[in-house]
């Protein structure tokens, strides 16, 4: 499985956000972005620069040294290391298992019914079985590491 460190950075910079319950709006205004633009850089679709990585941390709200979200991230990187994971650079986003399984495990609810349903969908089907395999276990790592709360209400 592989992942790239910019998405762990991202789910990282999430959880933060979450923690002191602003929405991606509110931290989009602080940034002097826009809350799509902000949305792109949680997504994993984009990535923050050393500088707005720096302003990020400097936010009164979130307030927390650049060292220490970077080792935050480092530190689950090592995690998913130890699980067997390549984390690196990947060359499209659509590469990044780690991000499935979190949008899935998002789209899922940790509704263990739900995911057991799709194991079996991938029992019958290996093409098919790679993909979900995929996801269910970026979903699970990314449910521990991260610590989603099935009320999303914050990103709205």
């Amino acid at each position: 499985m592989e992942t790239s460190f910019n998405t762990v950075l991202a789910l990282t910079i999430k959880q933060k956000r979450e923690e002191q319950k602003l929405t991606q709006a509110q931290v989009a205004e602080l940034m002097g972005m826009t809350s799509a633009g902000w949305g792109k850089i949680e997504n994993g679709q984009a990535t923050l620069s050393i500088d707005n990585i720096y302003k990020f941390c400097q936010l009164k709200e979130i307030n927390i040294d650049v060292s220490s979200l970077i080792n935050l991230a480092e530190l689950r990187v090592k995690e998913l290391t130890k699980a067997g994971w390549s984390v690196g650079t990947l060359p499209k986003r659509e590469d990044d298992k780690l991000l499935w399984g979190y949008t899935f495990d998002k789209s899922l609810s940790s509704n263990l019914k739900v995911k057991a349903a799709f194991l079996g969908v991938a029992a019958v089907s290996p093409a098919l079985g790679g993909i979900i395999s995929a996801a269910v276990v970026g979903a699970e790592l990314a449910g521990k590491f991260f610590e989603k709360k099935d009320d999303d209400s914050s990103d709205k």
